[in-house]
């Protein structure tokens, strides 16, 4: 058996837009600067609201593969908005 004692990573840098449509747009982000001891597994992407609330919607699902057990991803594309979601601003 292996067992790892971590602590959370360090903060990550803010994600940035890379390209848009009207329909999707492109989402790419840097690793944590420290991992906390541990390697990084994978991620996940999460978004506010659209009406300044806190980012807790997870954007993509626990079983996407386009995402998840990638630990080398640093871009994804985002086409999954919420409905009615015209006019808001939303933050990843």
């Amino acid at each position: 058996m292996t067992t790892f004692a971590c602590i959370a990573p360090s903060k990550m840098p803010q994600p940035q837009r890379v390209t848009s449509t009207t329909s999707s747009f492109t989402l790419s982000w840097q690793a944590p600067s420290n991992d906390g001891g541990c390697p990084v597994l994978g991620y996940a992407v999460y978004r506010n609201d659209g009406l300044g609330g806190p980012i807790t919607t997870e954007v993509n699902s626990i079983s996407d593969s386009n995402i998840r057990d990638k630990p080398t991803l640093r871009q994804t594309v985002i086409t999954n908005f919420p409905a009615n979601s015209s006019g808001k601003v939303f933050v990843y």
